[in-house]
This record gives structure tokens, sequence and C-alpha cells, in this order.
């Protein structure tokens, strides 16, 4: 079964993001403190996606998705926002992909599986 770590401040969305991605079959990890080791949690949990809220936390997810790249650069970090530039900013920080807020969860079930599908092997 697949890990995924999820960060949105946003509790409530975060449940249903969670949810929504565990009656897929997946193993998921929400995070809603910013105040957290994230890369104590990747080490712990091995997962095989991330996915960052942006638009709340921009300058902690750059730092957090600059430091993943750095120590695990194949694994893949996703971008959540419902900022309107997102799409044209996300790759200029070292994200792979992004998912613009609001969203159907045709599209989340579509992106998560685009990189969940990868062969992704810690180093």
């Amino acid at each position: 079964m697949k890990t995924i770590l999820i960060f949105d401040p946003d509790p409530d969305l975060l449940e249903i993001i969670c949810l929504s991605l565990e009656m897929q079959g997946f193993v998921v990890v929400g995070i809603h403190n910013l105040n957290i080791d994230m890369m104590a949690l990747i080490g712990h949990h091995k997962p095989g996606l991330i996915l960052l809220d942006f638009a709340y936390a921009g300058k902690l997810c750059i730092k957090w998705c600059s430091h993943i790249k750095r120590l695990y650069p194949t694994l893949p970090v996703i971008a959540l926002s419902c900022s309107n530039n997102i799409g044209e900013t996300y790759n200029a920080h070292g994200f792979d992909d992004c998912i613009c807020k609001p969203f159907d969860l045709a599209h989340l079930y579509a992106t998560v599986d685009k990189y969940t599908n990868l062969l992704y092997q810690y180093d």
C-alpha cells in the first residue's frame, strides 16, 4: 500500500482529502500543524507522494520542498493551492505538479495516480 503525506492547515479540508484517498486504498498521513518536523515524518512513514498546501504556508512549503528534493530527489511533491497563479509558479519552486483548489475528486485521483504509479525508491 502506498503512503501519502498531506499538509493542509484547514482540518476540514484535510479530513476530506484524507478520507477520499483512503477510500482509494492509500495510507494517508494528514498534517495540519505548521510546527512539525517534515523530514522526520518522511523518514518514518516513507511516503510515495507528498501534497503541500502552498497558498497558506507558501514560504514554509517552498522550504520543505527544497529540503525534500535535496534528500529525496525522486519523491514527488505536489502543491495544493487556491492561488490563481500556482500553475505558473509551482515548477519554479521545485514542485512536481499542482492541484488547484477547488478541485473535483476525479482530478485529485488522476493527479495522485500519475505520481503513485511511478517506481519510487529511497536512495
